[in-house]
């Protein structure tokens, strides 16, 4: 009867891993796929150019690699075909199956960390964004450090403080991905709902400034077009996707609590990654407006190659500073 049920519980187990998996392997198609869409405009803007290094260069290699290259150990673990013993016979080796645990909890401590300095490096690109968007008012300034603070300290506090003691009955079947206990759950919803709310607090900031420059526009342009042009679009797919992972943490089957963290990196790495390569558009030299206070720009928003673009939207429109002019001048 206990064989029956240890063998129900594996297969419970497969299922889970299997879901996680695939989510994992969604997550892996969009950055890498999205990494090599963008090259080609890296290479010309970041690359190619005889600018000096500014903040903004450095944020965007920090953004772009540190995702890229973090989450190659992920792929390699958790895709390639899994030669882990069954915990049924690793449990007649108690040394080899707490050995093989630890080395999971490590790997679980290597992804809380790794999450955790993509998010602040994406919260600081949308701070810089969103400070530029409001002509480095300070205010907005106060407003966005002072949320980040809290944001970051209230994840760091719920992080830390929701990690699970394994014994050996918690050896994964197979893979690396250890269950999550309601306890640690509840922490670390609370820890990406403030995550959430920043977010949602620079979409709104972004958001409004959008309708208030398409008042100003008397309607010129739809509010579709101003909202991709000021990354509102981009943010609130950000503010999205870390809301999936909320729901994550709701659910009763332990280890699929939290599989769409690495989802939300990798499209928030995306978003971000596109957002200032946007800003960097060569179109943005050609205007013929002299610029007081507001330039010509052309945002673009393309899942294709540059070679042949199947669906691509172009927005011409009036901007305040931007980010990259913002980082050019402050550093």
């Amino acid at each position: 009867m206990e064989q029956v049920s240890s063998n129900s519980q594996l297969n419970s187990e497969d299922e889970q891993l299997f879901v996680y998996e695939c989510i994992l392997l969604a997550s892996f198609v969009i950055l890498y796929y999205d990494y090599i869409l963008t090259f080609p405009d890296e290479f010309n803007r970041y690359w190619n150019r005889s600018r000096k290094i500014t903040i903004a260069t450095i944020l965007f290699f920090l953004n772009r690699y540190l995702t890229t290259l973090g989450y190659l150990p992920f792929f390699i673990l958790y895709i390639r075909p899994t030669t882990s013993p069954n915990r049924l016979e690793v449990s007649r080796s108690s040394s080899e199956s707490i050995r093989y645990l630890k080395s999971c909890q490590h790997f679980d401590l290597y992804h809380v960390y790794l999450v955790i300095a993509i998010q602040v490096i994406i919260g600081t690109i949308s701070v810089l964004r969103t400070y530029a968007l409001y002509g480095r008012s300070r205010r907005i300034l106060v407003l966005l450090c002072t949320s980040t603070v809290i944001a970051a300290a209230f994840g760091l506090f719920c992080s830390f403080t929701s990690r699970d003691d394994y014994t050996e009955m918690d050896f994964p079947s197979k893979s690396c991905l250890l269950p999550l206990s309601d306890r640690a759950s509840k922490r670390q919803l609370v820890g990406w709902a403030g995550l959430v709310a920043f977010e949602v607090l620079i979409f709104g900031l972004i958001l409004f400034k959008s309708i208030m420059l398409t008042t100003k526009m008397n309607g010129t342009y739809a509010i579709i077009d101003v909202m991709l042009r000021d990354g509102a679009v981009y943010f609130g797919i950000i503010a999205l996707s870390s809301t999936s992972v909320i729901i994550t943490f709701r659910l009763n089957k332990k280890h699929e609590r939290g599989m769409t963290a690495t989802l939300t990196n990798s499209l928030a790495s995306s978003m971000i990654t596109r957002l200032m390569l946007n800003l960097r558009d060569p179109s943005l030299a050609s205007g013929t407006l002299s610029r007081v206070g507001t330039r010509p720009i052309l945002s673009r928003l393309s899942f294709v190659t540059g070679f042949e673009a199947a669906w691509t939207t172009q927005i011409d429109s009036m901007l305040p500073a931007s980010l990259e002019d913002s980082t050019d001048s402050d550093a």
